[in-house]
């Protein structure tokens, strides 16, 4: 269809930014047992904080006209969307379990669809009721094996770890939406110079994390000179990749597709992270994982067949619909 072309470039740049999240996934799998959690996530946004410092005087000249509201916002985003949501995580895992986190993150697509198209109005919510029950369906059989005969040992923990949980997806889901407005309402920032100033902001929040670091590991076996070269090798690879190269992609495409569209696309995460996960630990997916991957993926082609088709007849009409200069298409 040649009115969606334009298109094409930011709907890559959000399979790849997720597909890029996805292996977020098997990091814990691979992640040494004296290595505590939150170490990884002082690493992971340091390096991202510190990447950003040093593209800075290239981003200047778009950054300096941002006032002292804008660098607010830019580091209330680094909270909520960067390293709030992933200490989020990492403690819901902790009081709850993995597949509780994983089951209400898997509703993230479904939150941030309904919430970006109520405010947004992009496409008639009639026309997302099809891909977004697909999505649930999907969701529920990919998750619906860790739940037969699932036992609560404690439930206050349980119940704690469900509701940080569900804080992490809400506000992951506000982030995303409020991201792209901002996109929108400063096209002389690019999708590059924005990811920078979100890094800046995350490098104070990482730093405020080293004693919660520093306590988890005293409960943890001494760091081996072997453990704290995976930890710095693996800091730098998920801060560049995770952080840095995934929020680029991710802001080129918020920018430029409905975000009912774009929020379809997390999906494409969940169903590489279960692949990969497979992939590291050389097992078989389940009938559940694999009918879970088929329904879902048919949710992402039904959400690109629906959303599309009215994207790109408006792609010539206004900048948010095609690619403004802010998001041209690649990462700059």
């Amino acid at each position: 269809m040649p009115a969606s072309r334009p298109l094409a470039a930011p709907l890559l740049a959000g399979i790849g930014a997720n597909v890029i999240w996805a292996t977020a996934f098997f990091v814990g799998l691979i992640t040494p047992p004296a290595v505590p959690p939150i170490a990884l996530a002082v690493g992971r946004y340091t390096v991202f904080g510190l990447i950003a410092l040093a593209l800075l005087p290239r981003a200047w000249r778009a950054l300096r006209t941002l006032g002292p509201r804008e660098w607010a916002t830019a580091l209330v985003f680094a909270a909520v969307g960067n390293v709030g949501q992933f200490v989020l995580v990492l403690l819901s895992v902790r009081f709850a379990d993995g597949a509780t986190s994983a089951i209400v993150y898997g509703v993230l697509p479904v939150a941030l669809a309904i919430w970006g198209n109520l405010k947004r109005r992009e496409v008639p919510m009639r026309r997302l009721v099809a891909p977004i029950a697909i999505t649930v369906g999907g969701i529920l059989l990919l998750s619906g094996e860790s739940f037969v005969g699932h036992h609560i040992a404690r439930p206050a923990a349980y119940a704690l770890g469900a509701a940080l949980s569900l804080l992490g997806m809400l506000g992951w889901a506000w982030y995303a939406e409020a991201n792209a407005t901002f996109l929108e309402r400063h096209p002389h920032v690019s999708s590059r110079d924005w990811a920078g100033a979100v890094g800046i902001g995350c490098l104070p929040l990482a730093l405020a994390l080293i004693p919660a670091a520093a306590a988890q590991h005293r409960t943890a076996p001494a760091l081996t000179a072997v453990d704290w070269l995976w930890l710095v090798a693996v800091s730098l690879a998920i801060g560049i990749l995770l952080s840095w190269v995934a929020t680029v992609l991710w802001n080129v495409a918020s920018l430029a597709l409905p975000v009912s569209l774009a929020a379809q696309l997390i999906v494409v995460g969940t169903i590489a992270g279960v692949v990969m996960v497979h992939l590291v630990t050389l097992t078989w997916p389940t009938w559940w994982e694999v009918a879970g991957l088929a329904v879902s993926t048919a949710g992402v082609l039904l959400a690109v067949r629906v959303t599309l088709p009215r994207a790109g007849t408006e792609a010539s009409a206004t900048p948010m619909a095609g690619l403004s200069p802010a998001g041209s298409g690649t990462p700059e």
